[in-house]
């Protein structure tokens, strides 16, 4: 509960791409979806599309977790317009390890001959953005969570991932 009484939730999506790691040249992505801290999904596949550099495989996964994490989003909305009588939105909170992803998004670059072939995914997630139900915030590499469900990690990064995904350890971002 916050400061006036009201139930709160934190939905965080965490996001994050192995740029050309399969052997047909296509990447993995990785998300992982907590609420006040929990894992309560996870999700990993190889990308469908074979982009030409990590920044693209990057907004490719972002797009991919912000529509599973608008599911979640939404029915924990729900929840907590029940719970507290009212129509507050939650906003969810898509972790980013790259930052010209973020760039990208931020600035809108939707027309430059780079990222032309991801426009519809820029607007997209943009969209949410502009919306105010999602927001884009950067966290560093070796606090990505995702980090272990798109390579191998060994010792304290594996363990460090994992103790924060399954809940043991709470990374303090701010």
């Amino acid at each position: 509960q916050d400061d006036k009484g009201m139930n709160t939730m934190d939905v965080r999506i965490w996001a994050d791409s192995s740029w050309g790691c399969h052997e047909d040249g296509t990447s993995r992505s990785a998300v992982i979806i907590c609420v006040n801290g929990t894992c309560v999904a996870s999700h990993t596949h190889k990308q469908k599309m074979i982009t030409l550099h990590a920044t693209e495989a990057e907004l490719v996964c972002l797009t991919d977790a912000a529509r599973l994490g608008t599911w979640t989003r939404m029915f924990v909305e729900h929840i907590i317009q029940l719970a507290n009588n009212d129509e507050e939105i939650l906003v969810m909170t898509m972790m980013q390890d790259n930052e010209s992803v973020i760039k990208i998004q931020n600035a809108g670059q939707r027309n430059k001959q780079r990222t032309r072939h991801l426009t519809i995914r820029l607007w997209w997630t943009q969209e949410l953005v502009d919306s105010g139900v999602a927001k884009i915030e950067w966290v560093g590499t070796k606090d990505m969570i995702a980090d272990f469900l798109t390579k191998a990690l060994h010792g304290v990064a594996f363990k460090h991932c994992w103790n924060v995904a399954s809940g043991n350890v709470v990374v303090n971002l701010i």
